[in-house]
Formats: structure tokens, C-alpha cells, sequence
């Protein structure tokens, strides 16, 4: 299953404003994490709790309206707690993932992150929030429709905003690299930065269409070898020192 196809699944459970807003802020809070932004990294966070906590309350009642200016954290909190519990699915629902959004919204809101700045040891606070942001979205996706967590981690693996500025994307889900001049193995470098998650020789090839097919293989093994990418037979992955390599050479791949 892909992000798109999880949105139209949640969208059969859930208003699909809500759903459009829970998948936008959790990629907000992801995408700031990555980038080391610690402070937008809570406050994203605490948005995601706010719509989170918001569409647990339009699952648990459908007549109720929810304005997206002007949702109550603490009131649906409290009025989602007091309801009946009478399978694990409501348990997890009305009771778990409530505790774990209320634990990312105190972090946020005890620390006033909007109005102090950030130190390195507030880093762990981060951390903290995005796991739970995560393992709240794998617990609703596998509530809604997949059983494994294996692929429900992937999935929330996959829903990630990276923002490259020489990658354009088009509505066919197209992508083009705007440098000119680039070599190949930079070009492919960039494209395993732009992706969270490990990507196959084919999805490789459709993105970047090189001339011969065997380009992509050749390169990836060039990339290994510079210990840039981590490569295995289920595909290709960035690794530390290859992101590394593009966020120090930012003129090179960024300008």
C-alpha cells in the first residue's frame, strides 16, 4: 500500500479533511525532524496530536462537526476517555492512543516552544515526540486495514516531505532534476536523498530514465563502494555519510 492509497483507506473511516490534515501535519512533523529542527519539530508534532485527537473524536461520532480552527485538545481528550471500551479496537482507540498524542501535546505545551530557544538537550524531547508520532500512525493504520506491523512501519516510513530544491515533482507523480550539468551518480545520490526508504533498480529507473538500464546498477555499486548508500537485493538506501555528502555540499546539489 502506498501513502495515497492509505489516505483513500482512512478516508472511508475518518471525515476526509481530517484525513488530509492528519497525513499533512504528520509529514510536517517529520520532514522538521529530519532536518534537525527541533523546535518546529514539537510544534508540528503538537499539531498532529491536535488533528489525531480530532479525527479519534469524528470515528467515535459522526454528527459532531469538527471546526479545524478551533480544535479542543483537552476537551476531546476527556470526553474520548469516558467512552465505552467494549473491544481492543476501542481500547486502543478511545483509551492508548490518547494517553500517547496527550504525552507529545504536554511536551509541546510545558516546554513553550514557541517562545524559547532550543538547546541541544532538547533534542531528546524530539525523539521522543516523533517515535510517538510514528507508532501512532502505524496503530491506525493497522487498525484500518493492515495487519502487519512490518508493512505498517514501512508505511509510515514512506510518508515523509524531503524538500530539494533542484527536484521538481509533477502531478504523475514525475520527477526531474533542474541542475544542469550534473553527473549520473550525483543525480542518483540526490534521488535516494529525496526518498525515505529503500528504493529498487526498477523504481530507480523510472525516475531517472538513463540512457541504458544497466546505468543504474553500475552507479549504485559505484556508490557502495564510496560507502555513500547502503545497497542489498531488495534495493538502495542513503546512509549517513551520503547525506552527509549532499547537506555539505549544498552549492553542488541544492543551488
Amino acid at each position: 500500500m502506498t501513502p495515497k492509497l492509505l489516505t483513500n483507506e482512512l478516508k472511508k473511516h475518518i471525515e476526509p479533511k481530517l484525513v488530509k490534515e492528519l497525513i499533512f501535519e504528520f509529514e510536517k512533523a517529520k520532514t522538521s525532524h529530519w532536518l534537525g529542527d527541533i523546535t518546529t519539530t514539537l510544534m508540528n508534532a503538537a499539531k498532529f496530536c491536535e488533528v489525531c485527537i480530532a479525527c479519534i473524536k469524528n470515528v467515535s461520532n459522526k454528527t459532531v462537526k469538527i471546526d479545524m480552527n478551533k480544535i479542543q485538545f483537552g476537551k476531546f481528550y476527556d470526553n474520548i476517555l469516558g467512552l465505552p471500551k467494549n473491544s481492543p479496537k476501542e481500547e486502543m482507540l478511545y483509551l492508548v492512543i490518547p494517553n500517547v498524542l496527550k504525552s507529545i501535546y504536554s511536551v509541546r505545551s510545558k516546554k513553550r516552544v514557541a517562545h524559547i530557544k532550543m538547546t541541544n538537550a532538547d533534542s531528546i524531547d524530539a525523539e521522543m515526540t516523533i517515535t510517538s508520532c510514528n507508532w501512532v500512525m502505524c496503530q491506525l493504520i493497522m487498525i484500518y486495514n493492515i495487519n502487519s506491523i512490518e508493512e505498517a512501519i514501512e508505511l509510515t516510513n514512506s510518508i515523509m516531505e524531503r524538500k530539494v530544491p533542484t527536484i521538481e515533482e509533477f502531478a504523475d507523480g514525475e520527477l526531474m532534476i533542474l541542475k544542469r550539468g550534473m553527473k549520473f551518480s550525483d543525480e542518483l545520490l540526490l534521488i535516494l536523498y529525496q526518498f525515505a526508504k529503500r528504493m529498487t533498480t526498477k523504481e530507480l529507473n523510472l525516475l531517472l530514465k538513463p540512457k541504458k538500464s544497466s546505468y543504474i546498477s553500475t552507479y549504485l555499486n559505484g556508490l557502495y563502494n564510496k560507502k555513500l548508500i547502503h545497497l542489498n537485493k531488495e534495493g538502495a538506501i542513503i546512509n549517513k555519510n551520503g547525506i552527509k555528502e549532499i547537506e555539505e555540499n549544498k552549492e553542488k546539489y541544492f543551488n
